[in-house]
Formats: structure tokens, sequence, C-alpha cells
């Protein structure tokens, strides 16, 4: 039993990472995706709010096991899949996951419509858990508009999606080189129970803080963003498909202080 495999546990930030990149496969014997709305939204609140939400089954599998179940990739994934996983129990949550933070462009079947899930910080931090985590329909640029004005339009809410694919907080939910960053962790069965109540061992705001990337009062962004750029800029800068070309763009537009009109030559 030399390749027998461990129980182990993964943080959140990593889990997020391995599914964009499309590690996770569906065998052809699984259940198809049936969650609704609301249960990813419950899902999502009892990630923020540390509570258990069971272990992962996973088999480490090779091409011809692919091939002879019949793999599929996660409901919804769009990109070049690079397999590694089967997944024999965790399907539900694992899509529920990559569809809320992910957000891909497809309604939730049975559904007509997609659906955006959020967090609203000030709720959180208020503990007023029933009214933080939402979703809505796709009529979410109608609703921002009403409540916040221009800037909403479905085109940049298109933007913003691709912005933050392009440029994701990194380490909001956690770091896994932290000890603490292990809260945010799926378990394993084997997990001990004083592991799920990392964030209760410190005070309340000090915990929420955490579990939305704000410690120390400072949000983590990716070190290569730079505030000197516009929105504009970054905007065209989405337009750039390869990850290091689009990085030596964006220094050099903030290095040789270009406008936006000679960032689009």
């Amino acid at each position: 039993m030399k390749d027998a495999q461990k129980p182990d546990h993964v943080s959140l930030n990593t889990l997020i990472g391995r599914l964009r990149e499309g590690r996770f496969v569906i065998p052809d014997f699984q259940r198809e995706f049936e969650w609704k709305p609301w249960d990813i939204r419950e899902l999502m609140r009892s990630i923020f709010l540390d509570y258990y939400i069971g272990s992962l089954l996973l088999w480490t599998g090779k091409k011809e096991n692919f091939v002879a179940l019949s793999c599929e990739a996660i409901y919804g994934f769009n990109g070049d899949a690079r397999p590694e996983y089967i997944v024999l129990d965790g399907q539900q949550r694992l899509t529920a996951l990559y569809y809320a933070f992910l957000a891909p462009d497809i309604a939730l079947p049975t559904r007509a419509n997609r659906y955006f899930y959020f967090v609203r910080v000030n709720r959180f931090m208020a503990e007023e858990y029933d009214a933080a985590f939402e979703y809505v329909l796709e009529d979410l640029s109608g609703r921002l508009t009403a409540e916040f004005g221009r800037g909403f339009d479905v085109r940049n809410l298109r933007y913003m999606r691709q912005f933050y694919l392009a440029f994701p907080i990194h380490h909001a939910l956690g770091d896994e080189s932290e000890t603490t960053g292990k809260r945010n962790a799926l378990r394993s069965e084997s997990s001990v129970p004083a592991k799920r109540n990392a964030l209760r061992s410190k005070s309340p705001n000090a915990a929420k803080r955490d579990a939305l990337g704000l410690e120390s009062g400072q949000l983590n962004v990716p070190p290569s963003l730079r505030p000197e750029l516009s929105w504009t800029h970054y905007r065209l800068l989405l337009g750039v498909d390869d990850p290091q070309a689009r990085e030596w763009y964006l220094r050099e537009a903030a290095d040789q202080h270009w406008s936006t009109r000679k960032s689009r030559r």
C-alpha cells in the first residue's frame, strides 16, 4: 500500500486556485449538480463563519482513469483543464465554490439566469450575518445603478469580473503558510476539532478581519497592482491575454507614466 493516499487539508485559497485551473473532474457515475442558489449562499455563510462543511474524497487519477470513468470538468468550467483529482465525494460543494467565487458565464441548472454572490462587509463586521451574504440575478446592473449611480452598466460589470479573474486578491482568504490560514481549509475527517475553532480563539473583530483579508486594517492585494494606474488603464490591460505580457505592460505603463491614449497603441 505504498501508494495509498492519506487524509490532508488544503486552504480555501489553494482550493479556489485548483478549481480555476480545472484540476477537479467528475466521473460519469456522479449525479448532476443540483444545488439551488440559496444552497450556495448557505455554503458561503458557513465558510466565512468557520463552520465545519465536511470533507472531500478525492482520487489522484491518471489519464487512463479519466478516460475509463468518462470524467468531465466541474459544471461551468471553461478553459484548458489540467485534470488531477477525480471527485468521489464533494462534487456539490466544489461546484458551488466554483460558481460563487469564479462566476462562470452560465446559468445554474434549471435556472434561466446567472447568479452573482457577494459579501456585504459592513454587515459581516456588524455580525448581521443573515444580511451579509447575498446573491442576485443577472439584473445586478440595474440594482447597483439604482443604489450607487452611474458606472455599473453591464459592460462595466463584465470588465470588473475580468479584472477579478486577472488580478485576484490572492491572500484575502488566508495564506497557506500561516497557521491561522488553516481555519478556512476543507478539513479531512481526521482534523481535530480545535483547528475548526481557530477564528474563535481570537477576538471577534480580529477573526472577522482575518476572514475578509483585512489583517492589520489593510486589504491584501496582489503586489503587481499599481495604484497610479486608472481604471481605464486596467480595463485596457484586460485585453492582453498572456499574463506575463500583461504584467510587463502594467509595469511599463506605471513606470513610464503612460497616458490611457498611449496605452491603447
